[in-house]
Parts: C-alpha cells; sequence; structure tokens
C-alpha cells in the first residue's frame, strides 16, 4: 500500500485506519462467518463495493441496494456488449457463407478423377510398410469387391505350394498390386485367368 499510494515509509500510521477498517469488516470462520465489526455494534457489515469513486466523473458513486436496479444495470450493461459485437459477429456470418459458395470439392489441379478404395490406401510408396501377406489376406476377408485390371506375372509360392499371380486392380495405381493364390483366382475370375494361362502358354 505504501507503493500503491506513494507515501513514505514513515507515514505509514496514517495508513493504519485503513488496514484497521479492512480487517473489522472481513468474515472470519472463527467468528462463524460474520465480520468483527458486526458482532461489536450489531449492525449490518457494509459491502466494499456499496460505495466507490468514478474517475470520469471524480464523485462517489453509491451502487442500489434494490436487486431490481441491479437487474436493470446488468441487463443494459449485456445490451451493450452485445450491440457492440453484433457488426462483427454479422461479418464473419456473411465471410462464412461467401467461403462455402466459393469452396466446391474435386481435383483442383488435374480435374483427374479416380475410384480410390479407402481399405487399400497407401500414403507413400514403399515396399517395406511391414505389409505381410497374412494382412492382405485379412483385408481382403473383409468382403470388399474389387475389379481386376489384369494379371502381370505369376511365381510359385513354397510356403503354399501353389503359383500365386500378380493381380492388378482397377482404380487403384500399381504400387497396391498384389498377389492372389492361382486357386482363388479360379474360382472367382476362371475367364480372366484362362486367357491368361493361354497368353503365356502362347510364349
Amino acid at each position: 500500500m505504501l507503493l500503491e499510494y506513494k507515501v513514505s515509509t514513515k507515514d505509514w500510521t496514517y495508513l493504519v485506519p485503513l488496514v484497521q477498517a479492512s480487517l473489522n469488516h472481513t468474515t472470519l470462520p472463527s467468528l462463524g462467518n460474520r465480520a468483527p465489526v458486526v458482532l461489536f455494534t450489531g449492525l449490518s457489515c457494509p459491502s466494499p463495493l456499496a460505495e466507490f469513486y468514478h474517475p470520469d466523473s471524480k464523485t462517489l458513486v453509491t451502487l442500489p441496494d434494490n436487486s431490481a436496479e441491479i437487474d436493470k444495470h446488468l441487463a443494459e450493461l449485456r445490451g451493450s456488449l452485445c450491440a457492440m459485437h453484433q457488426p462483427i459477429n454479422d461479418q464473419r456470418l456473411k465471410q462464412r457463407l461467401l467461403n462455402k459458395k466459393k469452396r466446391a470439392r474435386g481435383e483442383h489441379v488435374t480435374g483427374d478423377e479416380y475410384d480410390v478404395h479407402a481399405s487399400r490406401l497407401k500414403f507413400y510408396a514403399d515396399s517395406q510398410l511391414n505389409v505381410t501377406e497374412a494382412i492382405l489376406e485379412h483385408i481382403a476377408s473383409w468382403g470388399i469387391i474389387l475389379a481386376v485390371n489384369e494379371f502381370k506375372k505369376h511365381r510359385w509360392n513354397s510356403s503354399i505350394k501353389d503359383y500365386e499371380v500378380l493381380v492388378s486392380w482397377k482404380g487403384l495405381e500399381s504400387v497396391e498390386d498384389s498377389w492372389k493364390p492361382l486357386k482363388s483366382l479360379a474360382i472367382e475370375v476362371k475367364v480372366l485367368l484362362d486367357q491368361y494361362i493361354q497368353n503365356q502358354d502362347a510364349k
């Protein structure tokens, strides 16, 4: 308080009444949540905010005791705040509606559209993605139907003791090509597999 009011340390005695008034009007749990001034005088404890100094008018302003007047002042304050922020809210809503009209879905660079299957997407091409044959079979068992584009090549898989065919899928990139067992392809796409075998025999 000495620093706040710029009072000399030698004149601290002038602040003693202010400190005493603050202590006398402070409610204490040891006194049953009552202030000392209430217990000594029997009078109601005035609020420290019942009267304050208004810097603009340079006068002491007394707050109304009636709650209806306080509610009225509060409603006026809220109304003035809403009126102050309303132009900003209107401008923000207008800009949001304009952005929605300008926004368009699709490929904005090339204009190309691809039939992409979300379960087979890769965010970058890397042969070391820890994608095993078991994981591919698990994904294939989800019931996702993919159209075969072509058969590229085949190989012998000693672990399953059967041939596997590298399948290229329609709508997917070349990095999405996968090896499928010959027996399962013979059941699912028998005609295409027969054509592939005939072409291989012709070579």
